[in-house]
């Protein structure tokens, strides 16, 4: 009976590629000693992929280098009827291990199986032989492929190799003498490989020669087909070179167009196209080429502006349709974030007209709500819901909008007034309820300080009523003591720094005068009118704010050749005067302002002399008294001619030549004015200083309807004689067109 027994690696180590390798190129798995098949011989002891040598009574075992010998398992076979150790049982073969094999007899023979491991060397050795083997057998079943010349070269590489690995004497050598060997090989080529190294060896002249992208393609494609050797690289080389010369060229065009780009400040949508040009160019480069464009962060800035300045204009335009406050707001925050240049210059231009469009809308809405509102003298409380619409109306706009509503004063006023009679009313409502003198007098107080009006004629009667029932119920006596007590409390509300002294003593006459009255009185009535009397005089009394200055007196200007120069004179009288304002202008009604203000004069100055004027003009100066409080006086006016240059009065040098006036554009303003002056000549204003009345001119017109307040107390109007202004000029415009109808049909 013939026992087959399989060894098998055992252990955290298995056999390595090098036995393997050895089995093929020596041609055998194993070498067993075939000896005659008695009762108790071994006949195979191996391992796997092992080199086994069998003896009569020895085994030799060589297995690869790096074998852990110390846990291999054998397989043996054997005629025996057993075998100790038994085949398949690791064992520790680092020192010579003995097997015993029993017949079925009984008889026994002894094997010693003794294992040998490669060196590093012999098994580096042997597994490059293999390799070259492998690969070899490889290129032999190609061998038809193979032009005879190049078969024998490629056979010759393998040969030399071999031999060059078996001279070896280290394992870097072997190492080397394998790539050679293998490398030589795979760098022979077969019959097409040939011609696909012509085909491109050409394709890559050509490149060479054209240098463009496209040729450089078509051979990059057709040497990255070859195989591996040395002709490829060669290649591969004068390819790159050409590609780095196509790139260098590509990049350079493409820096020249984004050089070529506007600067910031002179950017516009006009450049749209050629910015898109040199991005196109750019992004037609390939990765290499578009590194080498070194200006490349200067398209991508001027791109981002170009879309920047298409925000911008897309919201300005937006606005300039709308012009609604939230879209210019929306325009503005974009143009602000413009580089500054001519395009942001010209975006901000567009937005500052809508914003004035929109400004004068807002600002001509409100003024026309406060110009509805009713007078103080027809005021109610059935008005406070208009007149709350107009502040509200009036706190919504913007400080610029805020600033062309001319009539604002009158909203103030109106404000005040409302104000004083919701207070009052209340008061009155107060007094209704209690019946007492107190709340009476305190009700009292309240509206008389109203001006006269229905209203507060309305609540007068009312309290009236109501003082008549508190009379009713008290005596002469307690009527007497409560309006000498109403007295007092009033009088202790004033304080007499407040006053100039001589007020003052008006103030505490009325007061003594009361009281003085309130006992004499024979009559509750008689009692309340003194009362009265005595808290309307002390409240008639002007404190030092509301006591205007008088005006300045003898107000003179005289033209003096000698100097070129205006001297203004003028006296002071009173002596609540602190400083005297003077004003000029071209027109005997320009406005009293920061604007037409020339000088500031201490009460005690009486002359300033003018040098800063212009050749062929009237001017006219305004003096104006203001005392500490800031009350100011009646305006004194005062005009005076200045001769033109060359006259018989003036001779100048070219130096004091004046300056032309430039023309401008007649405003609708100026053109109702002036056809309003022209059909009723009548219209006029007078000079205080020669009390003429004249004709009023299209600029004066003009400055009449923009008169301010104070302009506005020297001429004796307001409000209501801007709006008469305004009255005279629709009328004349009415009746221009109706003229001009009237002749139109009869020619007809």
């Amino acid at each position: 009976m013939r026992n087959r027994i399989r060894i098998a690696p055992h252990g955290p180590y298995g056999w390595t590629a090098s036995v393997a390798a050895a089995v093929l190129f020596f041609g055998f798995a194993s070498i067993a000693f075939a000896n005659d098949l008695t009762k108790n011989t071994i006949i195979r002891f191996s391992f796997t992929a092992s080199n086994a040598t069998i003896g009569e009574n020895t085994i030799a075992v060589i297995v690869p280098y790096g074998t852990d010998v110390t846990n291999l398992i054998p397989t043996i076979e054997h005629t025996g009827s057993s075998v100790l150790p038994a085949s398949g049982v690791a064992q520790n073969f680092s020192s010579p291990v003995t097997y015993v094999v029993t017949a079925a007899d009984n008889s026994e023979r002894t094997y010693t199986v003794t294992v040998s491991v490669m060196t590093e060397l012999a098994t580096a050795k042997i597994d490059a032989h293999v390799a070259l083997a492998i690969a070899f057998s490889g290129y032999e079943q190609k061998k038809a492929e193979y032009s005879d010349e190049n078969w024998t070269v490629l056979a010759a590489f393998r040969t030399d190799g071999d031999t060059a690995i078996e001279v070896a004497t280290d394992i870097p050598g072997v190492t080397s003498a394998k790539t050679t060997a293998l490398s030589g090989m795979s760098g022979v080529l077969t019959l097409a490989q040939v011609d696909a190294l012509a085909t491109a060896t050409t394709a890559v002249a050509t490149a060479e020669e054209a240098k463009t992208q496209a040729t450089v393609d078509t051979a990059q494609a057709l040497v990255t087909a070859l195989v591996e050797s040395t002709a490829k690289t060669a290649l591969q080389e004068r390819l790159d070179a050409v590609q780095a010369q196509v790139d260098e060229s590509a990049s350079a065009a493409v820096e020249a167009l984004i050089g070529a780009l506007p600067a910031s400040d002179i950017l516009t949508l006009s450049h749209t196209d050629q910015v898109s040009a040199a991005r196109n160019a750019y992004d037609a480069l390939t990765d290499a080429q578009e590194n080498l464009v070194a200006n490349y962060a200067v398209l991508q800035a001027v791109e981002a502006r170009i879309v920047a300045l298409e925000m911008a204009t897309a919201a300005v335009e937006v606005a300039e349709e709308s012009a609604i406050q939230a879209d210019v707001d929306a325009a503005q925050t974009h143009v602000t974030a413009l580089a500054s240049g001519t395009a942001k210059t010209t975006l901000q231009s567009r937005i500052d007209l809508v914003q004035v469009q929109i400004d004068i809308a807002a600002a001509f809405s409100v003024s026309m709500s406060i110009a509805a509102l009713p007078s103080v003298n027809s005021l109610s409380l059935a008005d406070d819901a208009r007149v709350s619409a107009a502040r509200n109306a009036y706190n919504a706009l913007t400080a610029s909008q805020k600033a062309r509503v001319s009539n604002y004063d009158v909203l103030l006023s109106v404000e005040a007034k409302m104000a004083a009679l919701a207070t009052a009313t209340a008061a009155v409502a107060t007094a209704e309820g209690a019946k007492t003198q107190v709340t009476v007098d305190t009700a009292q107080a309240l509206v008389t300080a109203l001006i006269e009006s229905a209203a507060k004629t309305a609540l007068q009667a009312r309290l009236d009523a109501v003082q008549a029932q508190v009379t009713a119920a008290v005596g002469l006596s307690a009527a007497q003591t409560d309006a000498h007590a109403a007295v007092e409390s009033e009088f202790l509300k004033y304080r007499e720094s407040d006053y100039f002294s001589d007020d003052w003593d008006d103030l505490v006459t009325f007061r003594e005068d009361g009281d003085d009255d309130i006992d004499a009185a024979t009559d509750v009535a008689g009692v309340a009118s003194a009362k009265k009397t005595a808290i309307d005089g002390m409240d008639d009394v002007k404190t030092i704010e509301q006591t205007d200055p008088d005006a300045v007196n003898d107000l003179e200007a005289e033209y003096r050749p000698e100097t070129k120069s205006v001297r203004i004179t003028w006296s002071v009288d009173d002596e609540r005067t602190e400083e005297v304002r003077l004003y000029r202008g071209t027109t005997g009604t320009f406005s009293v302002g920061s604007d037409s203000l020339i000088a500031t004069q201490d009460a005690n100055d009486d002359s300033y002399t003018d040098d800063k004027i212009d050749f062929g003009l009237t001017y006219y100066y305004k003096a104006v008294a203001r005392n500490e409080a800031g009350s100011v006086s009646d305006t004194e006016r005062v005009s005076v001619v200045i001769p033109a240059l060359g006259s018989d009065t003036e001779q100048a040098s070219p130096a004091e030549v004046p300056k032309a006036v430039p023309a401008t554009a007649e405003s609708p303003i100026e053109t109702v004015a002036r056809a309003a002056t022209a059909m009723s000549p009548q219209v006029g204003t007078a000079d205080r200083t020669g009390g003429i009345s004249r004709p009023v001119t299209v600029q004066e017109a003009g400055s009449v309807l923009g008169a301010d307040t104070a302009d506005a107390k020297e001429d004796g109007s307001g409000f209501f004689g801007s709006l008469w202004m305004w009255l005279m000029l629709a009328l004349g415009g009415i009746f221009l067109v109706s003229w001009q109808l009237y002749r139109f049909g009869r020619a007809e």
